[in-house]
């Protein structure tokens, strides 16, 4: 039977809901926006920084979509070893130097009317293991997530921008404004009941039936839990969701061997990795 009939966001309930992950689409990092803002929660030893790592490795091994510099935001420095040591800051205040060097390369690229002479700035900053600290309620990172694609937008050079992954234990450290202008919300291993049902609540029903919502549960516990490691990919940028598998995925990180994603001989001068 159904929910309701007359509402076209209602699925087919039945005694027993029978759910498959293979009705779900595998997430590939070619499915992200231009410039995109990602979440990344789990517990600890969940997998976050070896997910976010592993796309990372996929980007950089692409020409067309890779990014020019990455930049590494961290309490602990722990990880990431394709970023060089230039480009790994202990503390948020580097948004401030990024997103101000950014913007004058967009009024730079604006000015120049000879697209050869326009700098390339496609920019990831990854922003890991700081909520010890707090620190990532921030109106720094509110702002990346409500307006940062409009670096990409106000500049005259395709496929200029700034992307982000925010990583975190927790997701009371991220702000319920971060939280629903994200585009890309990644989950597993949720330990507390509180903030399973705020990912419910804000992610999973889209049918706010009671049908609905069960199946909105029992689709968040069959992914989370069909595979060690495995991410819950939450789509929050695709339009037009009218059912679960049309925006919820998987996502699996593949071992690769580590290689330098970006920059010159000085900027690997005091690395102890390569």
């Amino acid at each position: 039977m159904l929910s309701n009939p007359n509402n076209p966001k209602s699925q087919p309930m039945v005694e027993g809901l029978q759910l498959k992950v293979e009705d779900h689409q595998a997430f590939n990092y070619k499915m992200l926006p231009s410039s995109f803002f990602a979440s990344i929660i789990s517990a600890r030893r969940g997998g976050k920084s070896f997910l976010v790592n592993n796309l990372i490795q996929q980007f950089q091994r692409d020409r067309q979509l890779k990014f020019s510099h990455i930049f590494l935001i961290s309490g602990s420095g722990f990880g990431f070893k394709g970023i060089p040591p230039a480009y790994k800051f202990d503390t948020l205040d580097a948004l401030d130097y990024i997103t101000r060097t950014q913007q004058q390369i967009v009024d730079y690229n604006r000015s120049v009317k000879d697209a050869d002479k326009r700098i390339k700035s496609r920019i990831l900053i990854v922003i890991d293991d700081m909520a010890f600290n707090n620190t990532l309620k921030d109106d720094r990172i509110e702002r990346l997530a409500l307006n940062g694609r409009h670096y990409e937008t106000m500049d005259k050079k395709e496929g200029n921008g700034i992307s982000v992954f925010l990583i975190s234990q927790a997701l009371k450290r991220i702000s319920r404004t971060v939280r629903l202008n994200q585009d890309v919300f990644f989950v597993n291993n949720i330990s507390s009941l509180i903030e399973r049902n705020d990912i419910l609540d804000e992610s999973f029903y889209i049918d706010t039936t009671r049908e609905g919502k069960k199946k909105g549960q029992k689709t968040f516990e069959m992914l989370s839990t069909s595979k060690d490691f495995r991410f819950i990919a939450i789509m929050m940028f695709i339009q037009n969701k009218r059912k679960l598998e049309d925006y919820i995925m998987y996502a699996d990180a593949k071992p690769m061997k580590d290689f330098k994603f970006f920059g010159t001989a000085k900027d690997w001068k005091d690395s102890e990795d390569f």
